[in-house]
């Protein structure tokens, strides 16, 4: 299994209206935070009393935002995950002058790999473009080297601010502990957006804020329950454990 190549570069944005509605304790899009909670994570600094979503805050979720996504978890789509992730599918991707993504390869015969890896993988090169013309995403030299323009990120640290008139309503994603395992061993395989799309079968902009999350300060499993991925509209991600 080759080492990970994921590069995400994220560039860090300021919120353009006031921030209201606090939903979730003990979690920020302060950067500033965000880089002191990694430190206390390596450390081992309480991380292990990482405060669960109460019921409470999570009827609040539900009520801003709908009810979680359960991701789905089947054997099939890890097989396709890590296809993806070993074969060289991302790692000869194009990136035009236009910085549209273009695959290297015309067939699966031609890439050495499965219809179905194929198939999901220009799939999720149609949604990557389509956040390329959005401006949600864009790509230096490879799928490698990712850009999330605006990009505010956190994890557990002191309180989630909603900048509710101005966010759409946004997506909320639900992994257990086996899930969030597999979503670390796909990455620590040398996965990427394509291939995390594919196992879990979810957006390329969810698989996208997940990189991203992962190459900072970590995806909130800290409990060994799992954790709620929180999409709140382009480039403002965060995640709470359970």
């Amino acid at each position: 299994m080759r080492s990970s190549k994921l590069k995400s570069k994220i560039i860090v944005g300021v919120l353009s209206a006031s921030l209201v509605t606090s939903l979730l304790p003990s979690y920020s899009f302060a950067q500033t935070s965000y880089k002191k909670s990694k430190v206390a994570y390596e450390q081992g600094n309480d991380c292990n009393k990482c405060e669960p979503l109460s019921q409470e805050s999570y009827n609040n979720l539900v009520s801003n935002f709908g009810e979680p996504v359960n991701v789905q978890d089947t054997d099939n789509g890890f097989k396709i995950g890590m296809e993806i992730a070993k074969s060289n599918l991302e790692e000869k991707a194009i990136i035009t002058e236009s910085g549209l993504i273009k695959n290297f390869y015309t067939s699966a015969t031609e890439a050495g790999v499965s219809e179905e890896a194929f198939n999901s993988f220009e799939s999720s090169i149609g949604q990557l473009n389509e956040m390329v013309h959005k401006g949600e995403i864009s790509f230096g030299n490879s799928l490698f080297d990712i850009n999330l323009p605006r990009t505010n990120l956190s994890t557990s640290i002191n309180q989630l601010d909603i900048q509710s008139a101005a966010t759409p309503r946004g997506s909320v994603y639900k992994f257990n502990n086996d899930q969030a395992i597999k979503l670390q061993k796909l990455i620590a395989g040398g996965a990427t957006i394509a291939a995390i799309a594919s196992y879990f079968g979810i957006p390329a902009i969810i698989a996208a804020g997940l990189s991203a999350l992962a190459a900072g300060a970590g995806i909130c499993n800290w409990n060994s329950r799992g954790f709620i991925f929180l999409y709140m509209g382009p480039g403002i991600f965060t995640c709470t454990p359970l």
